[in-house]
């Protein structure tokens, strides 16, 4: 079974290659990629996708598929730096329901239709960040669901002061979002120096970006 349907893809993608001659790009992957999800049930991502019933629209998966997803993709803001993203979550891939956002924007659309239930209440991860459970932020609840934390446990354990805690979550300054690793990677900040400073009650902001000053030792030389 397995493969004869790796043969069959490999098929399509050869007659799509001859066509259009673009196998090579980056649209093009992101594309089969999509009909992988969707259609492929050999695919891993296919349980999350073609699996719940998300399918992509007969323009975009039929005999010129990939040449019509490639002519809306230009005439709607598609760029190198974007990707796919379904405005409905429970949608099918199609252009209305389709879109060419930046990565940060994609996982707000994911948080905004994710719905979690505690204490008797339901809302959307976006809202609970909004909320605050227990003082816990939006980037502590995300990055602690993502780790596989149960919602009990991600609403309700506080927050830690240790450095190794904090590491990947999502910090927002000055409009750009990055998680603390890429924080101290932009500001030369070694992660020792990030945990010194978290463990002494400095603010995760201050302790991923304030620049690290070198100590200039001067050495006495004998007379």
């Amino acid at each position: 079974m397995s493969l004869k349907h790796d043969e069959y893809w490999r098929k399509k993608t050869m007659e799509a290659n001859v066509k259009h001659g673009m196998y090579n790009t980056r649209i093009y992957r992101i594309w089969a990629s999509m009909k992988q999800r969707c259609n492929n049930k050999n695919s891993c991502g296919y349980e999350r996708y073609g699996g719940r019933g998300i399918s992509i629209c007969e323009e975009w998966n039929g005999k010129e598929g990939f040449i019509n997803f490639y002519n809306w993709s230009m005439k709607n803001g598609y760029s190198e730096e974007l990707t796919i993203d379904r405005i409905n979550n429970d949608g099918n891939y199609e252009p209305d329901n389709c879109r060419w956002v930046d990565y940060y924007t994609q996982l707000n659309n994911f948080s905004r239709n994710v719905k979690i239930t505690f204490n008797g209440k339901t809302h959307s991860l976006s809202e609970w960040g909004r909320i605050k459970p227990n003082g816990l932020n939006y980037n502590t609840l995300r990055s602690r669901l993502r780790e596989g934390w149960d919602v009990e446990k991600a609403f309700t354990e506080p927050k830690h002061t240790k450095g190794k805690d904090v590491e990947g979550n999502l910090i927002t300054i000055n409009g750009e979002t990055h998680n603390v690793k890429h924080w101290c990677n932009l500001t030369g900040i070694d992660k020792c120096t990030f945990y010194r400073r978290i463990q002494r009650g400095w603010s995760i902001e201050r302790a991923a970006t304030e620049p690290q000053h070198s100590r200039h030792v001067t050495k006495k030389h004998p007379a």
